[in-house]
């Protein structure tokens, strides 16, 4: 068998699998859900300068939205506002205001 066949045989699967994983990363802040009171609000963290809110809601762990899809400025969230989101959604609610949080 040729050697660029091979190649062929290997890199598709490789790539398409590559490709899969990426569209699935973009997106996964779409199915981000949380409700709660935002208890850390970090702007230009040293991972890629994205922003970093972590969420705590009445019952359960500390959820963390943490996306360079995340859209949110210093004017829009603060620690102690209340956070909502649902799945799907580019848009969230801090402190009953519809804003959007994912671009």
């Amino acid at each position: 068998m040729p050697t660029f066949l091979k190649f062929l045989l290997l890199a598709i699967p490789v790539l398409s699998f590559g490709v899969f994983l990426s569209i699935q990363e973009r997106n996964s802040v779409l199915d981000f859900v949380a409700e709660g009171t935002v208890v850390t609000a970090k702007w230009n963290t040293k991972n890629h300068q994205m922003s970093l809110f972590e969420i705590k809601p009445v019952k359960g762990t500390i959820k963390k939205l943490h996306h360079s899809r995340v859209t949110l400025t210093q004017e829009q969230i603060k620690v102690g506002d209340h956070f909502s989101k649902q799945s799907g959604s580019t848009h969230c609610f801090i402190n009953k205001v519809k804003v959007e949080c994912i671009k």
